[in-house]
């Protein structure tokens, strides 16, 4: 399965689908290292198949590494299924949502929305 990348110099190029957490964090850091721009949604805009706390793992790898912020989501066993879509609705489907936080530079005090 294909689908396409909507972020920076892909735009419109045919993308694999992502299945490892590895691999995510691969793609979203070539692609972020490209361009002089925030860590946003967009660095997630293509299609994965694969659990969902391996999205997050990834998820919480790339804000820790980027911008030195603390994630945390609560251990649940929905979390074992595996997802098969588009990696930036599953993760903006979660601000909001109890559980799910991101803090600034690891302030606990200072939270800012899950995904941007």
């Amino acid at each position: 399965m294909t689908g396409y990348c909507t972020n920076g110099d892909m735009k419109g190029e045919k993308m694999r689908l992502v299945t490892t957490k590895e691999e995510l964090c691969k793609v979203v850091l070539q692609d972020y290292c490209a361009h002089d721009t925030e860590l946003n949604g967009l660095f997630f805009d293509f299609p994965v198949e694969m659990e969902k706390k391996e999205i997050l793992e990834a998820y919480e790898e790339l804000q820790y590494r980027i911008n030195g912020d603390e994630v945390t989501y609560p251990a649940t066993p929905s979390l074992s299924e595996v997802y098969k879509g588009n990696c930036k609705d599953f993760l903006e489907g979660l601000n909001g949502e109890e559980g799910y936080h991101r803090y600034c530079y690891g302030n606990m005090d200072d939270e800012v929305d899950f995904v941007l």
